[in-house]
This record gives C-alpha cells, structure tokens and sequence, in this order.
C-alpha cells in the first residue's frame, strides 16, 4: 500500500473492510508522504473519528489547518507525530499544538521533532491539559525556554522521556526540574 498515492489509500479504505477497521481505531501513518496534505488528513479526521495513534511525520505539506480539524474531530488520540526532519521545514506552529491539548486531553506521546515554529506558548498549555504524556520529542525546537519544561515537569507526572537535543534556549533549570 506505501506505493499509491493518498487519494489512492482513501479510496481503498473507503471500499476495503478491513482497511477501513484498521484505519478507524489505529493508526494514520503516512511517514514522509510528500502527497499527503491538509484535505486528506482532514478528510480522514472526520471520517474516522476514533483514531488513537497519527504518524504524519515528515509530511511537510500538512499545515495547522488539519491538525487543528483533527484536534476537534478525533478527541481519543493518544498519540501523535507531527515531527519534521533536520532540514526539512515544518509548517506546524502553535496554532495545532493549543488544539490538541484543548481537544485531546489523553494524549500520552507527543513528537514535535523539527517543529521549530513551536515556542512556549504551545508547550505549556500542552503540559496542562494532557497530564497523562509520557513521552515529548521537542528534538530541534529552537525556541522553546525552560518554562515549557518546568510546566511538563510540573504537570504530567507520568513523563518518562523528554528529548531536548537542539533546544538551544534550555538551561540546567529544565534539567533539575525534570529530575
């Protein structure tokens, strides 16, 4: 299935049973599809509205419009994958991210990786409204402070794994506050 286009994909799940059963209640994963964009992902949301896990990683024409139709249409995600590639521009800002945390409060994994639009303003509200995360990819967020790390500290007491590799604005203040 990798080899069809999305339209393609969409039309299987549409015509193919089993197809239609995984895609409801699993997974979206259309990893570095560069022909996924904004309409099929906002046409799977609102499809399929008890989807868990989205992996739209490296898709680079996916644009806050369809996560922020994703956020209100699938409110069970538990997991998600928004993250870019080193070199690769993400389109994600924290318009999508204050969505998810309004819309899905039992998100327990969030890669953000390469989102580099992503600042405080969408971390924190994350931190507060999805107390159940355990994992946070933030890899390459260049404009995320220590405050977006004391509020996932401070909030979400299940966190297990925070990766910060390239978050050049983070000081040892985030490290203690994880410990």
């Amino acid at each position: 299935l990798r080899f069809l286009g999305t339209g393609d994909l969409l039309r299987c799940a549409e015509a193919c049973r089993t197809l239609a059963r995984w895609s409801k209640g699993a997974v979206l994963a259309w990893k570095f599809r560069e022909d996924v964009g904004d309409a099929a992902v906002a046409q799977i949301a609102a499809q399929y509205v008890n989807l868990r896990v989205v992996d739209l990683s490296g898709c680079v024409q996916v644009t806050d419009v369809s996560i922020v139709a994703m956020a209100e249409s699938c409110p069970w995600l538990k997991s998600v994958d928004l993250s870019g590639s080193w070199g690769n521009r993400s389109k994600i800002t924290d318009v999508a991210i204050v969505a998810l945390a309004k819309k899905c409060a039992r998100l327990k994994s969030a890669n953000l990786a390469y989102c580099s639009l992503l600042t405080d303003a969408s971390i924190v509200p994350l931190a507060g409204s999805c107390p159940l995360l355990k994992i946070v990819n933030l890899r390459g967020c260049k404009l995320l402070t220590d405050v977006s790390i004391v509020a996932l500290a401070g909030n979400c007491p299940q966190l297990k794994s925070v990766h910060l590799h390239g978050c050049r604005l983070i000081t040892k203040a985030s490290k203690a506050a994880l410990k």
